[in-house]
């Protein structure tokens, strides 16, 4: 490929993602303050499925405790799997820990199977994050309904200590 073509599509790529306002204002906010960016982002009220996940992997770039509370909620409360999936994108770049819980209710149970496996792949690079990761991760493997998830899961490597063994999550 010639640097023109993609300098033709670099250019209505980048058109195309800043076509919203709202989603305008989050990327400059997020190389703001950490506290303007997560004021600027859109509330998972925000009625564009895509202007709510271009929030959410926004961000993935705010270092703040509230970035993290704004991804556990958009994983327990958006209907929009999109969304979700953009929220485990963000939370992959994150610290685990504050979050090993939220990944943990999402890996058991989305709904949704590209959302559970997203989940599992992110607590796969850190399945000691905390006790119910771990506990999660051998759930998973065992039981979930998707063969690629349950493959995925089973992949994690083994926590030192943690009982892959138990029935149900707690």
């Amino acid at each position: 490929m010639t640097r023109r073509p993609r300098r033709a599509l670099s250019a209505r790529c980048s058109a195309r993602a800043d076509a919203h306002p709202r989603v305008r204002d989050t990327r400059s906010a997020s190389t703001r303050s950490p506290r303007s960016a997560t004021s600027a982002a859109p509330r998972p009220s925000a009625p564009d499925p895509a202007v709510r996940a271009a929030a959410a992997r926004a961000l993935r770039f705010v270092p703040d405790v509230e970035a993290d509370r704004l991804l556990l909620a958009t994983l327990r409360r958006d209907r929009e799997p999109t969304v979700r999936a953009a929220a485990l994108f963000a939370a992959g770049f994150r610290p685990i820990e504050p979050l090993a819980d939220g990944l943990s209710e999402t890996a058991l149970s989305d709904p949704i199977e590209y959302v559970r496996a997203n989940a599992v792949a992110v607590l796969a690079r850190h399945p000691g994050a905390s006790p119910r990761a771990a506990r999660a991760l051998g759930f998973v493997a065992r039981n979930d309904p998707a063969p690629a998830v349950r493959q995925l899961a089973q992949q994690a490597r083994p926590v030192p200590g943690a009982s892959p063994d138990a029935d149900a999550p707690r």
